[in-house]
């Protein structure tokens, strides 16, 4: 009897096995027709967003230095994807169908690309902004030595360190070689960076090529406005960190000392 039952069992794990074998081999061989159905899908929602929308979601990733992990589609379709499925959820939320968690879920993983965006754009800004004087100031030096533009910004560039600011400068050095006019390169690396410091250069330089006036001097000028700037933007959050400061002491530290203070008062009172 008992061996009958085990036969049974093996029998069963068996044909469970080659089922489920069977159920995988299937979905790999539907796997690519199924990769083309969303790449047609994400074609034509991309097709049917507005120009508006693309526009931002392109300047937010070229804010962002372009992840590799990340695309316009990428991003419209996850966006689009999970924000349809909180609108789901909500509603069925609504009717009692599931927790109201699941709507809240579904809409912070909708924002959270954005998020992560906006805060890896405002790291790349603050980066560029640092090291922007300094390589003004080398910029300076290889112009007042005789080089033109190009060249020094080519020097300057293999003596930057890596980072944000470096490849934007490689960029727009491998777009000017090309033959590209200059206010469009330089428009572009205003645009890409998205940096308030970056284009008052590139305002500057456009300006001195204009009206054809030395570079040099505006740019030194510059680099030290910007670090003037930059002291008394230190200057000023080390003034506001004593009222940041207090929400802190309010929360957890006071009711801590009072605790330490008071609380074996209060208890000698109770048990007296």
């Amino acid at each position: 009897m008992g061996f009958g039952i085990l036969f049974v069992v093996l029998v069963a794990i068996a044909a469970t096995f080659l089922v489920a074998r069977a159920a995988l081999e299937a979905a790999i061989r539907r796997l690519p027709h199924a990769k083309a159905r969303l790449d047609r899908l994400v074609s034509l929602l991309e097709a049917r967003a507005p120009a508006r929308l693309r526009a931002s979601v392109r300047r937010r990733l070229e804010e962002a230095g372009r992840p590799e992990a990340m695309d316009e589609r990428r991003l419209l379709a996850v966006t689009v994807g999970l924000g349809a499925l909180a609108i789901l959820s909500l509603t069925l939320a609504l009717f009692g169908g599931v927790s109201l968690g699941l709507p809240l879920v579904f809409g912070l993983a909708a924002a959270a690309p954005w998020l992560w965006l906006s805060r890896r754009a405002r790291e790349r800004k603050e980066a560029i902004a640092r090291e922007l004087p300094f390589v003004l100031d080398l910029l300076t030096l290889t112009l007042e030595a005789g080089s033109d533009l190009l060249t020094g910004m080519a020097r300057v560039a293999e003596r930057m360190r890596p980072g944000a600011l470096r490849d934007e400068v490689v960029h727009a050095l491998r777009e000017l070689r090309l033959g590209r006019p200059r206010r469009d390169v330089f428009g572009d690396l205003a645009a890409r960076t998205g940096s308030p410091e970056v284009a008052r250069m590139v305002a500057l330089v456009l300006q001195a090529d204009r009206m054809g006036a030395p570079v040099g001097e505006n740019l030194r000028l510059l680099s030290g406005q910007l670090l003037v700037e930059r002291f008394l933007l230190a200057e000023k959050k080390a003034a506001q960190a004593p009222v940041k400061i207090l929400l802190p002491l309010a929360a957890f530290i006071f009711p801590a000392v009072f605790l330490v203070l008071f609380g074996p008062i209060a208890l000698a009172l109770w048990t007296g």
